[in-house]
């Protein structure tokens, strides 16, 4: 038995009893009617997911439980929803020093300068994060001379790796195993030149530990954010 239905959509009969769907095409008024009501939809949704991850924050910053917003992110708002996760991370980091680890919140959040963020309950809850906002200055970091050398040295390897398969043919440059990536050129002669001394001043550089002792200021920083949590908490 088939069976009409305008406006709605199916992916088929989902057990033996379904009645399966016969699709009809819809007004381009009534498409456009119910496009309007998806928008509608949405953003109540956005207002209803706000206004409840702003309970969350309150609720974290008295009793530093963050039980809710966790359960907020990976049960209500799980990944096979397709919701603006992302979204509501960045802006949990940006008002909150709570921090997103794998599937677990902690109050360990540290800014740029390596300050543990503070709670800013107002601001959070006059900052919707669905809007479009820039909520990634906490992600700020420095660059560090490893590693910018390393992607040189990954540079160099691929080139090397590339050069080593690569034949003159006349005037072209063709691989000498088609299955393997080659290097295909005009300024072969050139480019060998610059990475001939780029190699020569990269020997020439001293290591450098700050990346090192940056990560290591930072771990201990979380730590004792989290020891300071846990010991309130208590």
């Amino acid at each position: 038995m088939e069976t009409e239905v305008k406006g709605q959509v199916t992916n088929g009969p989902t057990d033996k009893t379904a009645k399966v769907v016969k699709l009809v095409l819809m007004a381009k008024d009534a498409i456009k009617a119910g496009q309007d009501a998806i928008r509608k939809n949405i953003v109540s949704l956005d207002m209803a997911v706000h206004a409840n991850a702003v309970q969350c924050l309150l609720h974290a910053e008295k009793h530093r439980d963050t039980s809710l917003f966790t359960r907020l992110l990976n049960d209500v708002l799980d990944d096979k929803t397709g919701y603006n996760r992302r979204g509501l991370i960045r802006w949990m980091h940006a008002f909150s020093p709570m921090e997103l680890n794998g599937k677990k919140i902690t109050l360990t959040g540290l800014d740029a300068a390596g300050n543990k963020r503070p709670f800013l309950i107002d601001k959070a809850n006059a900052t919707p994060f669905y809007l479009s906002l820039d909520l990634n200055q906490q992600a700020v970091k420095p660059v560090f001379q490893d590693t910018l050398l390393s992607k040189w040295d990954t540079m160099v390897r691929e080139f090397e790796t590339a050069w080593a398969n690569t034949k003159q043919e006349g005037p072209k440059l063709v691989a000498i195993d088609p299955k393997k990536p080659f290097y295909n050129g005009i300024h072969s002669a050139q480019i060998l030149n610059f990475i001939d001394k780029g190699k020569a001043m990269r020997q020439s550089i001293s290591d450098d530990a700050t990346r090192e002792v940056w990560l290591n200021n930072q771990n201990l920083k979380k730590a004792e954010a989290l020891v300071a949590s846990e010991t309130k908490a208590a």
